[in-house]
């Protein structure tokens, strides 16, 4: 017999710099759950302007400028202090932070080109996992069970064509 899974992807303009569109989310990961006996498996975009801001953040270093993330990790901050119940806070914060100093420590490699793998590295590290980390624990800390994929074990494999990359299986 086979098992349904679904899949969902939630985009910047869902994920404003507020954190409005979590109550949505949350409903919306319920209703698949209910639905489903496994999954569903999540996917997670930058909130709204982040990527935007990573992308001049990492522009700035290229001309020698060192422009501070805190715009980007403040935005993740004040999501997690709206969405994030309990004891999860101080642990979500941790590892944000965490993400903010691996991006710090890529930005830092910068020298004169933002482009490639050390941008994708960057709006990554800055963007999707910090993200999809802090959803997990939006979702656990309101009662559905979750877990993220590590940076360690992040799967998406593709060419080195970064800003238009072609999967290489």
């Amino acid at each position: 017999m086979k098992k349904k899974l679904s899949v969902a992807k939630f985009g910047g303009s869902l994920l404003d710099i507020e954190g409005k569109g979590f109550p949505k989310i949350l409903k919306r990961i319920k209703e698949l759950k209910a639905k489903n006996i496994v999954g569903p498996i999540v996917v997670y975009s930058a909130p709204m302007g982040c990527t935007d801001a990573l992308i001049g953040i990492g522009e700035s270093y290229a001309r020698a400028i060192q422009v501070p993330l805190d715009p980007v990790f403040t935005v993740y901050d004040r999501i997690a202090k709206i969405h994030v119940k309990g004891s999860f806070l101080k642990e979500a914060q941790a590892e944000i932070a965490s993400y903010k100093q691996q991006t710090q420590v890529a930005l830092a490699s910068v020298n004169k080109r933002f482009s490639g793998n050390l941008k994708a590295k960057v709006l990554t590290l800055g963007g999707e996992l910090a993200m999809s980390t802090l959803a997990e624990y939006i979702l656990k800390s309101n009662g559905v069970d979750s877990c993220s994929v590590s940076v360690h074990d992040w799967p998406i494999v593709t060419d080195d064509n970064f800003d238009d990359a072609a999967p290489n299986y």
